[in-house]
């Protein structure tokens, strides 16, 4: 039997393995998956992923390819009989979730991706794909109701609920890109006279648009209310549909890990309600607010997380009341100190194609509000303004969040927690629908 030279044998190993290294590392087969077969070295399948941009999502890559191999030759070294692409470690996702957590840095991340590379669920924060993110926060302001005494009578002013708003109100420390309806209902939030009260409907409309690469976010509400009419020239109080203060808002993300984030904004409330007319006296709506804020996200695990808010609602300038034609003073209503926690948990989760419901989430939250100064108590002809001196509201607000694919419903309820006189309102109920886009 013919035996080949023992140096020639150590040649063609030699060129096998320089053959392998050769196509494992040229820039035109790096994409291409290599064997070793029926004694040659062959080109047999092309899988590794090309690298995707920090704004896109690179699948998994497939696992390794078994292809037959014949026996080495008695006395030959081991050689790997197969190549294969590199071993899904979450590294393509990593790519992306190294950037902040911004709406189009997360865009393409699915959550169901994000869960199996590793991550918490807060990767998937501003990302819509899959809907599980923390939940912007439910809220529970009514506004400072200011009482009048007109004709002996104590009722609340009309324009309360459409005139300032809290951070709270269905807004996520996170800028995103939405679109989005709030519905609130609080009962006996309007005095009649000394022992009754009325309910007060609110809707707001709004949406928030990110730029700058998803770092920063505006955001325009416009709110209407059903409940006093602004014009009472009446002795009986007349119900109505008012439009509301419009409110701007800018936000921008400060800070962002895996399962943290915080940002911080400011709005501005400008005064485009209708004046309010209390027989031939008019209290002219010219008050500009400005609200600071900063709020935290966190997601210690996939199905949990927590949000916190800490707001300044500033009152800039003051209205003008006119009694018979003439300028008789101003009134300024009270500045605002707001804390708000909120803990949430999903309680079910759905992430496959097709599924009718991606998640159910539990919520429940917390709101503080103090007031920073004394009101500004005076009389002005017929009406004497009669708000109480210093305001603290303790809040407690409990819901459910229904959430499929770039669409969440929540249902909520709330109610003061000291039961005093006080209190803005007996209970509320509230009702949102947020489009991501």
């Amino acid at each position: 039997m013919e035996r080949n030279h023992p140096k020639e044998k150590r040649f063609v190993r030699g060129a096998r393995r320089l053959a392998l290294i050769a196509a494992l590392t040229l820039p035109s087969f790096a994409d291409a998956v290599v064997a070793r077969a029926n004694g040659s070295i062959e080109m047999v399948s092309t899988f590794v992923e090309d690298c995707c941009p920090p704004s896109s999502y690179c699948p998994p890559t497939p696992g390794p390819v078994e292809i037959p191999t014949t026996p080495l030759a008695e006395g030959e070294t081991s050689e790997p009989d197969i190549a294969t692409s590199p071993v899904d470690d979450g590294s393509a996702n990593d790519s992306v979730l190294e950037q902040p957590i911004t709406p189009n840095t997360l865009d393409n991340l699915p959550a169901a991706a994000s869960f199996a590379a590793g991550t918490s669920s807060l990767a998937s924060v501003a990302g819509s794909a899959g809907g599980l993110d923390a939940p912007n926060m439910l809220g529970d302001f009514l506004g400072n109701n200011t009482t009048v005494i007109v004709g002996g009578t104590p009722y609340t002013l009309p324009q309360t609920g459409n005139r300032r708003f809290k951070v709270t109100e269905n807004v996520s420390p996170i800028p995103q890109d939405r679109v989005y309806f709030n519905y609130n209902e609080y009962f006996d939030g309007l005095q009649v006279d000394d022992t009754n009260f009325t309910n007060l409907g609110r809707y707001s409309f709004g949406g928030e648009k990110t730029f700058a690469d998803g770092l920063f976010s505006a955001e325009l509400r416009m709110v209407v209310t059903d409940g006093f009419d602004a014009e009472q020239v009446g002795a009986a109080l007349e119900d109505g549909v008012e439009f509301g203060n419009l409110q701007f808002s800018l936000k921008g993300l400060l800070l962002s890990s895996r399962n943290f984030a915080v940002g911080a904004g400011l709005t501005l409330t400008v005064p485009t309600a209708e004046d309010v007319q209390l027989g031939t006296s008019i209290i002219e709506n010219e008050t500009v607010f400005l609200a600071p804020y900063i709020g935290f996200v966190a997601q210690p695990s996939r199905k949990t997380f927590y949000q916190g808010f800490l707001q300044t609602d500033l009152v800039l300038g003051g209205d003008s009341v006119i009694v018979g034609g003439a300028d008789v003073g101003t009134f300024q209503e009270q500045n605002f100190l707001f804390g708000s926690l909120s803990a949430g948990r999903w309680l079910y989760t759905d992430l496959s194609r097709g599924a009718w419901l991606n998640g159910i989430a539990g919520m429940a939250e917390l709101h503080y509000s103090t007031t920073l100064n004394d009101a500004d108590n005076f009389v002005a002809g017929p009406i004497t303004f009669a708000t109480t001196r210093r305001t603290d509201f303790l809040n407690a607000t409990a819901g459910l969040v229904f959430s499929r694919g770039l669409t969440n419903l929540r249902v909520a309820a709330g109610a003061p927690l000291r039961g005093g006189d006080d209190d803005p309102f007996d209970a509320e109920f509230q009702v949102s629908l947020n489009r991501r886009f």
